[in-house]
């Protein structure tokens, strides 16, 4: 729904990655916005509101340069509140995005073919405008 977005703001904290929405084009140097699903709202209190998770996805031959990455986009997400509206043209829906947060801590998922991997998944708080 939103990766295009996350995936803008993660560019002003990894402008030297190649970054994509839900694949990967490069096996280094590279940042992936995937959307996760999430959990469905609670009908009684909440029908309007949804909590779509996403999961950034780092890979760089660079192995220290991974981790530093994925902790500052942990910085800039995780609890961040947010009031913007926010147009999915593929879906012809404006989504406001009101709050995100982390998940979790940086997730270090090792290194493969000597590319270190790290993962950050969020959530975020939205609701479709009519």
């Amino acid at each position: 729904m939103i990766q295009e977005y996350l995936m803008n703001q993660a560019k002003t904290v990894a402008p030297d990655l190649e970054w994509t929405v839900d694949y990967y084009s490069s096996v280094t140097n590279s940042g992936t916005v995937n959307y996760e699903g999430g959990p469905p709202s609670d009908v009684n209190n909440d029908a309007d509101t949804r909590y779509p998770q996403y999961m950034f996805y780092i890979r760089t031959a660079d192995w220290s340069k991974a981790e530093v990455i994925t902790h500052k986009l942990y910085k800039l997400f995780h609890k961040k509140k947010v009031d913007e509206l926010i147009y999915v043209p593929e879906l012809e829906t404006s989504y406001r995005v009101f709050f995100i947060k982390a998940m979790s801590e940086p997730v270090k998922i090792g290194v493969i073919d000597d590319t270190m991997e790290y993962s950050l998944n969020i959530q975020a708080t939205i609701e479709e405008e009519l």
